[in-house]
């Protein structure tokens, strides 16, 4: 039987999602916790780290500081996503066991089984090696961080680590003789947080495109088996095997319609928010005349710009995978009996559910990533005339 469960390279990304603190079963039927001690120490910290912050960001409201707002307000944005999507993991996580047994079963299609065995494997390797690749840069660019804030604050002379401006900036987070045990504790666990943060969502993502990586992977082989149909001279022969195919496609497209259900606002929200964190970012490198700072937005930035484009690069990647099997679907002849009388269904359901979906209006897509970050630059311009 080929179980996803048993892959080994999916064995990584779910070990990774449980370093990360969001825990998935072992085997298919496996009883899921309704919420796993690791989950509930992740999700305190969250909290406890928000709630540690109040009083920067209270002192921040106290300054009416228009550059601290930006660095204030973003970092409030980033942690309420983590929040949001990280409980809306464990929510679904049924969901996510209940999808991952369709793909068994898709894997187990008659009499498809030992070529699924070849897609499964090459599915959570291409999602493995983007996984390794982000947790990669993610490492560089905390490095680079940590190495221009060092350098910066060793390098410069005088009582305070800080110039004139990072010191508004920062305001009772810049004075550490100031700080209360609350502030001492806030300090501290932003620091684990802006490790685990991006851990969180990378490894949350890997999920997501695992599916539709495996979605896409299966549309491009319902297309290489319907060649196979058209070319078989036995109308018999044909027939019975265009039944198994129908069996496979429909099974397919009942996956995507349930990610598609289950992830779809939850796909729209992240790349809303994503679009405030840019723009806040961006305005806050435009505005902020320091060197450790800029580094730090701009690295944030191009974090948050390569989710969201790796979205959209999935959704594109299925669009063109399923125009592919239209135009092979198009092209059959009125010889091809056993396909005539299903040929315009498997159109029509090809083009309305193989589409990556943010929300009920939009369709994830390079096209739609340019439209993102052309609302971004417009936004941005605004802000920097303010």
């Amino acid at each position: 039987m080929n179980s996803i469960f048993k892959n080994t390279r999916y064995k990584l990304i779910r070990n990774a999602n449980l370093v990360a603190g969001f825990w998935l079963p072992r085997a298919e039927n496996e009883k899921s916790p309704t919420i796993h001690l690791l989950e509930a120490l992740h999700l305190g910290n969250i909290l406890l780290t928000m709630w540690s912050m109040i009083p920067f960001l209270e002192d921040v409201a106290r300054r009416i500081s228009v550059r601290a707002v930006g660095p204030s307000v973003f970092t409030m944005l980033l942690y309420v996503t983590a929040l949001t999507r990280y409980t809306h993991a464990i929510v679904a996580r049924k969901k996510f066991c209940s999808l991952f047994a369709q793909v068994n079963s898709i894997n187990n299609c008659k009499p498809f089984e030992s070529d699924q065995k070849e897609n499964l494997d090459s599915t959570c390797k291409k999602v493995r090696n983007m996984l390794f690749a982000q947790l990669s840069l993610f490492v560089l660019a905390n490095s680079a961080i940590s190495y221009f804030g060092y350098k910066i604050t060793t390098n410069r002379e005088g009582s305070s680590a800080f110039n004139q401006m990072e010191l508004e900036l920062l305001g009772r987070a810049g004075q550490p003789e100031l700080w209360t045990p609350r502030e001492t504790l806030s300090i501290f666990l932003n620091m684990i947080l802006s490790y685990m943060v991006p851990l969180k969502l990378i490894t949350l993502d890997a999920l997501l495109h695992l599916l539709y990586v495996f979605i896409c992977d299966q549309v491009d082989f319902l297309e290489d088996q319907f060649d196979l149909i058209t070319k078989t001279e036995s109308a018999t022969e044909a027939q019975a095997t265009l039944q198994e195919w129908l069996s496979l496609f429909s099974k397919v497209k009942r996956l995507m319609i349930d990610v598609n259900d289950a992830f779809s606002f939850q796909t729209v929200s992240l790349l809303l928010s994503n679009m405030a964190i840019i723009c806040f970012a961006a305005y806050t490198s435009a505005k902020i005349f320091s060197l450790f700072f800029f580094v730090t937005m701009i690295v944030l930035t191009l974090f948050s710009v390569l989710q969201t484009l790796l979205y959209c690069i999935s959704g594109q990647n299925l669009l063109n995978t399923a125009d592919k099997l239209c135009s092979r679907l198009a092209n059959i002849s009125l010889a091809d009996q056993p396909l005539v009388s299903v040929h315009h269904i498997l159109l029509v359901e090809t083009q309305r559910s193989f589409a990556v979906r943010g929300g009920p209006f939009f369709k994830l897509s390079l096209e739609f990533f340019a439209t993102i970050i052309g609302a971004v630059f417009t936004y941005f311009m605004v802000l920097i005339q303010i």
